[in-house]
């Protein structure tokens, strides 16, 4: 299910300028873009160079290479392919319009993980299964390497960064990500960040900074289209504005208009037991003086929040789903969009603290 942006509280911050109106929202773009820019850096070939060795103008050659050209001349285009030694499908690339097409046309995108996640050590190779810590943050590692593969294998290559995020909740984790999330909302980057709002705060802050609603608050759950519906026995534990409490067998993912509950967590039955988590989506503007694409350019941010760890790592593997990364892309830039994952797992038995829960089944609630 997914949730369009609600009206904004009479408190709720405003982005816009005094004296100033608001820019209408970009609808989708074609998913066709041109990557002469980068073509041209690989072969090492200036402006200049090519303009003199294909006999194309200097003006259609930068209007090319920074995205504003809307259409080329085959000849222009034979010519080009000449110089550079490649083929027109390397200069005019179409991407489908999904979640993943603001990546591939940046090239790059920023994984967001907690702190919690990391093992105590770094010595040695970093492995998923061994060594991490399992009260939270395990299953947010699983979830990196899926992606991370899942990137992998893309035909166009995505450069991954990762940042490390402090772990907690409240308003000294809310300090230390100051303007953070309004910079990731508004520097036009792609970026992904894993993990609940416990696991990884900045998830919160993100989604916050989105709706407009201070995080770490409570009785703000209503500012959102969904929100997590908690065990009423953790209401003094837990703080999040994405937060709702509710008796144990009515905890999940929330409609806050309907109080529906839209998808279950349950406890363990017969060795197997419901999860579910929030997929955050938003599309945002490349600032002018960035754009490498023209008005096609765009980043995304996506912030995966599970009830607990398989519902985060359901969410990582719906995004890897061709349909469900199509219907998460959102239809206007800018606007925030909140969506609801389900998720069955097994939850395995052990003698040891590793936790082996394994995840059996993942769907996005249709809207």
């Amino acid at each position: 299910m997914a949730g369009k942006a609600k009206k904004r509280t009479k408190d709720a911050p405003t982005r816009l300028q005094k004296g100033k109106s608001p820019k209408k929202a970009r609808s989708k773009p074609l998913g066709i873009y041109i990557r002469l820019a980068e073509l041209m850096a690989e072969k090492g070939i200036t402006v200049r160079e090519l303009e003199r060795l294909s006999g194309v103008s200097h003006t259609t050659i930068s209007r090319l290479r920074r995205g504003w050209a809307k259409s080329i001349e085959f000849e222009h285009l034979a010519q080009i392919c000449r110089v550079l030694g490649v083929t027109p499908g390397d200069v005019i690339v179409y991407h489908a319009l999904d979640i993943w097409y603001p990546i591939c046309l940046q090239g790059s995108v920023t994984i967001h993980l907690g702190s919690s996640a990391l093992p105590d050590t770094l010595e040695g190779p970093v492995d998923a299964g061994k060594g991490f810590r399992e009260t939270v943050g395990s299953f947010d590692v699983y979830s990196f390497a899926e992606l991370t593969e899942f990137i992998g294998s893309f035909e166009q290559r995505v450069q991954v960064r990762v940042a490390l995020c402090p772990t907690g909740e409240g308003d000294t984790f809310a300090q230390l990500h100051k303007g953070t999330a309004t910079s990731i909302l508004e520097e036009g980057g792609c970026h992904i960040i894993l993990a609940s709002p416990k696991a990884n705060s900045l998830a919160e802050e993100v989604v916050c900074a989105a709706y407009g609603v201070p995080p770490f608050s409570r009785g703000v759950a209503e500012s959102f289209p969904l929100a997590f519906a908690y065990d009423e026995s953790r209401q003094n534990a837990m703080r999040s504005s994405l937060a709702t409490f509710v008796p144990a067998d009515r905890c999940g993912i929330v409609d806050t208009e309907t109080h529906e509950l839209v998808a279950h967590r349950s406890q363990p039955n017969n060795d197997t037991a419901d999860d579910c988590g929030l997929v955050f989506v938003q599309r945002t503007p490349v600032p002018a003086a960035k754009r490498r694409h023209g008005d096609e350019d765009e980043g995304i941010v996506i912030a995966l929040l599970g009830h607990g760890g398989p519902g985060t790592l359901g969410a990582a593997r719906v995004l890897t789903s061709p349909e469900a990364a199509a219907a998460l892309y959102p239809d206007e830039l800018g606007e925030p969009r909140l969506y609801a994952i389900r998720a069955k797992y097994h939850t395995g038995t052990s003698d040891t603290p590793r936790d082996n829960r394994r995840l059996l089944s993942c769907s996005l609630v249709q809207p």
